[in-house]
């Protein structure tokens, strides 16, 4: 112990039990049904993210004024982003230290875990070939860099060795504007259809829906665009027909 709290070694000692502590909220948090997960896969501020622009794809529909007039637009879920087609350098760092490849806490872990394994290893490197240890501020110093680096991997080892309770989660809402294929039957008013279609993070959903149009038969294979009305039904219209 005593040579664990030399000045040479002792943030790295220090940086120890913060990982004990680390892991014992995490596995506190896992207990009740929760983890410290963040998600960095989408950002509305990262150069290149793609928009799900709802409104303009029902208006490019072709419907009439009349079809527009039964649709439900008061919601504010007509701009979702979606994964950015290439993420912000600073998400990219942060990525290549470990952080939002799983939850928080474990991220942490590994970046503590990592600046550790190198500032002792260096330590005692150094005192078998000098005889002595770089001062603990110099030595904690030139470990950040390749620790982080380390760190990184020893977070994506961990993370998948935790369970994962998390999900995405969507409002129910969200089709509004998507487009999605009708898979079973033929769509009449009054007779609906499974149609499916994908959510922003592209996860496929069935849903039942019958034509906007009330002399509409669509048939199985029909791409479709998928929108709400006022009484927030999913109503469908053919995009070879629009």
């Amino acid at each position: 112990m005593d040579i664990l709290l030399t000045d040479g070694l002792r943030p790295f000692s220090m940086l120890a039990g913060f990982i004990l502590v680390l892991l014992a909220v995490e596995i506190a948090l896992l207990l009740i049904g929760t983890s410290s997960a963040v998600e960095l896969d989408a950002g509305p501020g990262d150069a290149g993210a793609m928009m799900h622009d709802a409104a303009g794809a029902v208006e490019g529909a072709g419907l009439s004024p009349a079809e527009m007039a039964t649709l439900d637009v008061s919601r504010a879920d007509t701009t979702v982003p979606l994964v950015p087609a290439r993420p912000s350098a600073m998400r990219r760092i942060m990525r290549l230290i470990g952080i939002g490849n799983g939850p928080l806490l474990v991220s942490l872990t590994g970046m503590a875990a990592g600046v550790a394994a190198v500032g002792y290893f260096g330590q005692l490197v150094l005192v078998g070939v000098t005889g002595a240890m770089l001062p603990g501020g110099v030595a904690l110093a030139l470990a950040v860099v390749p620790g982080l680096l380390l760190g990184g991997r020893l977070s994506a080892l961990i993370g998948r060795l935790v369970p994962a309770f998390e999900s995405h989660g969507i409002s129910g809402q969200v089709y509004h504007g998507r487009r999605g294929l009708v898979v079973i039957g033929t769509a009449r008013r009054g007779e609906p259809v499974q149609v499916r279609w994908r959510d922003t993070y592209g996860t496929t959903h069935s849903l039942m829906a019958e034509p906007l149009r009330d002399g509409d038969a669509i048939g199985e294979g029909t791409e479709v665009l998928i929108v709400k009305t006022r009484a927030r039904q999913p109503r469908i219209v053919a995009l070879d027909a629009a």
